[in-house]
């Protein structure tokens, strides 16, 4: 099992009614989905720090295994508050 593997199911095993690793808008309503999957090489994603098309969804942010446990929600951060977060951080995301 990869690292981020294990990171994301760590995360769901520890609050499995904030976090799961299971793909597919169905499964994640009311949850944050840690797509461990978009880490590898090649794979294909929104860029990291792009905001969301529709009114209301986050900002896609790269965050540690470490920072999971403070995310309540997908749209923590957003246009509004990435650019705040990010200035206080002192290591590259």
């Amino acid at each position: 099992m990869a690292e981020h593997e294990k990171c994301a199911e760590k995360s769901v095993e520890t609050i499995p009614e904030r976090f799961l690793a299971t793909s597919g808008a169905g499964n994640r309503i009311g949850k944050i989905y840690v797509d461990y999957l978009r880490n590898g090489k090649a794979q294909t994603t929104a860029t990291a720090f792009s905001a969301r098309a529709r009114p209301g969804m986050g900002v896609s942010m790269p965050v540690s295994c470490e920072q999971l446990s403070d995310f309540k929600s997908g749209v923590q951060r957003t246009v509004q508050t990435a650019r705040e977060y990010l200035s206080f951080q002192t290591r590259d995301p």
